[in-house]
């Protein structure tokens, strides 16, 4: 099991990389990410995006970042464990947390945040439950859990490591650590071939 999970940070440090990221795949991999955290704000309304203490797990990127500093005025706080992201973020001036989400509770304390955000990150936990169940804890009541991963997602112990089967079994596994499902969405992902899957789940 231990050296599983070391297999498994290794990947998640070093699998991914920027360097067949031109222009004109970054733009548009930023209006892909733009264009869910325009379905979020459209579907919760009642939340103050501009004054919400918000999480994004697996910033990669930084573009769930920079939404809410544009759109808001808005600085959020990113974790990624990716090695290159930290010089990437140092040159544009971002913040970036490293650390594990599966140890979130070590550095953030319950009932912190009002909204985490997982824009494809949660196939890539080793332990998607554990996971899962430190969002739960670290929102405050009536907090939300706004997430997005493939369908279906499958465990090939490289890059992606969460089976989740179909739509009952994504949302079995929030409902499983206490979270209440909101808005449930199956999308055509508009830059990969497969489709994905998009959930808002709240904390009563």
């Amino acid at each position: 099991m231990l050296k599983d999970y070391d297999i498994y940070l290794d990947d998640q440090k070093y699998n991914h990389s920027f360097d067949d990221l031109t222009p004109e795949r970054m733009t548009k991999r930023k209006k892909w990410a733009y264009s869910y955290m325009d379905v979020l704000c459209n579907i919760k309304s009642t939340i103050n995006f501009e004054t919400a203490t918000i999480l994004d797990i697996g910033c990669k990127e930084l573009f769930t970042t920079d939404y809410f500093e544009e759109k808001y005025n808005n600085s959020i706080t990113g974790i990624d464990l990716y090695s290159k992201i930290f010089e990437y973020a140092k040159q544009n001036n971002k913040t970036i947390i490293d650390l594990d989400a599966h140890k979130l509770l070590d550095v953030f304390n319950a009932e912190i945040f009002d909204l985490i955000i997982g824009l494809h990150s949660f196939e890539h936990m080793y332990d998607i439950q554990l996971v899962i169940k430190n969002c739960y804890t670290a929102l405050k009541r009536g907090g939300y859990l706004f997430c997005v991963v493939p369908l279906p997602s499958r465990n090939i112990r490289k890059g992606h490591w969460a089976d989740i089967h179909d739509e009952e079994h994504f949302l079995e596994r929030f409902r499983n650590e206490g979270f209440i499902s909101e808005f449930i969405k199956v999308n055509h992902n508009t830059i990969r071939p497969e489709k994905d899957i998009m959930g808002l789940f709240k904390k009563e």
